[in-house]
């Protein structure tokens, strides 16, 4: 799958080019993948840090909470894939609901201000949920979708299709209102992004 990205003009990077850990944990093993979850890194993360160091920095914060990375796929602002999670595992970026989904984050802040409050879960549900509100609410950043972000995730979704039985494509968001969950990610320019990838593969929403 890699050697297609690279034909097709993107710069990957496998988990042993950014010399990931190994994961102290899984949650077993998944395979013949029908949808694609998109999200994004959301506030903590923007387009004025390297990639590399994104990468290190939601492993970290994924190995603390989940004992592996989350996602299995990351694109960072330059267009660049990096292996996250093994293919061949379990991803931990649905809540309760992974079997069988893609997980691919943007390593960018693509939620307008105030986003997190109208759509994420309730402030008053965890502490780290009301600290990530407000700042949610008073950050006046965002990170615009490069051409180069669009351009790769157009390259890996249509790889992806090739190797697995990909019928959906949507936003966390999407996905998380399935099961009564509010959640902010992908962001506006996220949810835009998962559209117009569902409309030029022909995939169906969540």
């Amino acid at each position: 799958m890699f050697s297609e990205l690279h034909e097709a003009g993107i710069t990957v990077r496998k988990r042993s080019d950014w010399k990931a850990k190994t994961p102290p944990g899984s949650d077993g093993e998944d395979w013949d993948y029908p949808a694609i979850v998109i999200h994004h890194a959301g506030n903590s993360y923007s387009c004025t840090k390297d990639g590399e160091a994104k990468m290190r920095q939601a492993e970290e914060t994924d190995i603390k909470s989940f004992n592996h990375l989350s996602y299995h796929y990351a694109i960072d602002c330059t267009g660049v894939v990096y292996e996250a999670l093994d293919i061949r595992e379990k991803g931990a970026h649905l809540k309760g609901a992974n079997t069988g989904k893609i997980g691919i984050v943007f390593l960018s802040d693509f939620s307008l201000p105030g986003e997190a409050s109208q759509f994420g879960p309730s402030r008053w549900g965890s502490l780290s949920e009301f600290a990530g509100q407000v700042k949610d609410d008073w950050d006046s950043s965002v990170d615009i979708p490069t051409d180069k972000q669009k351009n790769a995730i157009d390259v890996l979704v249509r790889t992806l299709i090739k190797f697995f039985p990909i019928t959906l494509l949507g936003g966390h968001r999407e996905f998380a209102s399935l099961n009564g969950l509010g959640r902010a990610c992908p962001g506006t320019y996220g949810l835009q992004i998962a559209a117009n990838l569902r409309t030029k593969f022909k995939l169906s929403a969540p």
